[in-house]
């Protein structure tokens, strides 16, 4: 059972174990193991223990060794991983997350996953219930001698020439990251966790910080042209075209959180609050449109090309820089133009 442990796994494992063999004698006591394991992760019940211990110590002299403490690690994270697995294709199937899954909806996806069944094979698993719908606790019992199969369907995203639907694919990536290891608590982490999951730990994944990723969700069809961070450091906004558009992505949750099409190209935009809810964007229309949290909030014309915008958050003035002399201004508080500010230059490119 110990040989499907990777060899970080073991390390880590072994740096957690060495913890409580204060004497150095390879062993720890039974009483310390259920500490150990959580050390790691893993939350096994009392009676769980009690059955570990039963199974390793049955010479009855107390203590555990490192070979032992290895075999029961590695059948605990298979049987962790199962269940976690089963729960996450449960919640695939359940698409309106009322907790059911309806016979149609059963077979459909088990025949897009290469399992064709019968009237009579979907009846005899829903026949425990007498019921056209199956809860997560049903799934669990019916579901485990097919489980194999499906987790193995699951992690290779398909079989022959059937097609999987793309949440299943994306699930299917998950199960094939790496898992991690808290240093700090041996806590267990997923590939991109940012910090440890553990409040109190308060850990920062350093792999995580010297690895560089591709961010798809912020991909445009032709180019992006601007990139900024919110103040407050949760969001990155982007710009792009075409068609010309804005996405703003949310590092906490590591995912998009809206993207919105606009109707000329963006030459340059600026954050007016502390996240995403105010936004001016200079667009190549000559228009300055002004947004809030949840879509287009006012749009208006200046007399010339724009090419740069900038924000006086103490004044609340919004200055562009155009085609002309004198640099626009536009105070947000009371609506409307102000006087120019006066400069030698024929034009303007850059306002800040």
């Amino acid at each position: 059972m110990a040989d499907r442990l990777t060899d970080d796994q073991i390390s880590e494992f072994k740096e957690a174990f060495s913890l409580f063999d204060k004497d150095g004698d390879g062993c720890i006591t039974t009483k310390e193991l259920g500490t150990v394991m959580r050390s790691l992760g893993q939350n096994p019940t009392e009676a769980e223990l009690q059955d570990m211990i039963n199974e390793v110590d049955a010479d009855g002299n107390g203590t555990i060794d490192f070979p032992a403490f290895l075999n029961l690690m590695a059948r605990k994270m298979k049987d962790t991983d199962s269940e976690e697995e089963l729960k996450e294709a449960f919640r695939v199937f359940d698409k309106d997350q009322n907790g059911f899954i309806s016979a149609a909806k059963l077979r459909h996806v088990m025949t897009n996953l290469g399992e064709k069944l019968t009237d009579k094979e979907v009846s005899v698993w829903f026949l425990a219930m007498n019921s056209l719908k199956m809860t997560l606790l049903l799934l669990t019992i019916t579901f485990r001698k097919s489980t194999v199969n499906l987790v193995l369907r699951l992690m290779g995203g398909g079989t022959r020439s059937n097609l999987i639907e793309p949440s299943l694919k994306i699930l299917a990536q998950k199960y094939r990251q790496k898992k991690l290891i808290c240093r700090k608590c041996y806590a267990r982490l997923d590939i991109r966790a940012v910090n440890c999951r553990k409040k109190k730990c308060g850990h920062i994944n350093e792999n995580y910080l010297q690895r560089v990723d591709l961010i798809h969700d912020l991909g445009f069809e032709t180019a992006t042209s601007r990139i900024k961070l919110s103040p407050d450091g949760e969001y990155v906004i982007a710009s792009g075209i075409y068609p010309p558009q804005v996405k703003v992505y949310e590092l906490r949750e590591l995912s998009l959180k809206f993207e919105r099409h606009l109707i000329s190209e963006i030459i340059n935009f600026q954050v007016l609050d502390d996240d995403y809810s105010k936004i001016a964007f200079l667009c190549a229309d000559r228009s300055i449109c002004l947004h809030a949290k949840y879509g287009s909030h006012y749009s208006l014309r200046i007399p010339r090309m724009g090419r740069d915008i900038a924000y006086d958050s103490w004044y609340c003035d919004v200055i562009c820089a155009a085609s002309s002399p004198d640099p626009y201004r536009i105070n947000l508080e009371q609506g409307r133009f102000l006087s120019s500010l006066s400069t030698q230059s024929p034009a303007l490119n850059v306002v800040s």
